[in-house]
């Protein structure tokens, strides 16, 4: 119901509430992933993206039905770059390098590899981790399908070139 009326905020917190108190008794040997996955979405139609990226993290880990595995998975990241628009925290960059990669390890041709291999090598670019940056980027630029990300990721790499003084490599990339 909440879901379907939003104007109703009341049933949304009923509901919120009911989720608090059922996945709080939940086993943790044998947890109800369909429930912990309604309340993530439920968390994230009211804009608490941060516990809800939490939560379908849970999902992401756990489940063995591998299309919840993977929409959580992408889920948790999504809900965690909506924190971030709200309110950055200090490891937040990192948290969301460490979903990436986990979302790759599990899903290496998902839906949203390609963007989220581009995200993972821009976040490192963000975070002055260069050479990281640098090593995924250089895969990326050539195999990328994506003309957008394919640019994007051809320009990250040439920047860094160009911040290193690497000018023969930049030059070779530049031709290409």
């Amino acid at each position: 119901i909440s879901l379907k009326n939003k104007q109703h905020k009341e049933f949304a917190n009923l509901t919120l509430q009911a989720f608090r108190i059922l996945l709080k008794r939940d086993d943790p040997k044998n947890p109800d992933l369909n429930s912990r996955y309604a309340f993530a979405e439920l968390l994230f139609q009211l804009e608490e993206y941060r516990e809800a990226s939490e939560n379908y993290e849970m999902v992401g880990r756990l489940s063995v039905d591998p299309t919840q595995k993977h929409d959580a998975q992408y889920s948790s990241i999504v809900s965690l770059e909506k924190a971030i628009e709200k309110k950055k925290d200090d490891k937040d960059l990192e948290n969301l390098i460490r979903l990436g990669l986990i979302y790759l390890k599990d899903q290496p041709k998902g839906q949203y590899a390609e963007p989220i291999q581009f995200k993972v090598a821009s976040l490192y670019y963000q975070t002055n981790n260069k050479e990281e940056a640098q090593k995924w980027l250089t895969g990326l630029s050539e195999k990328l399908t994506q003309i957008d990300l394919k640019r994007k990721s051809q320009d990250l790499l040439l920047d860094i070139l160009n911040q290193k003084k690497d000018y023969s490599l930049l030059k070779k990339y530049s031709k290409k």
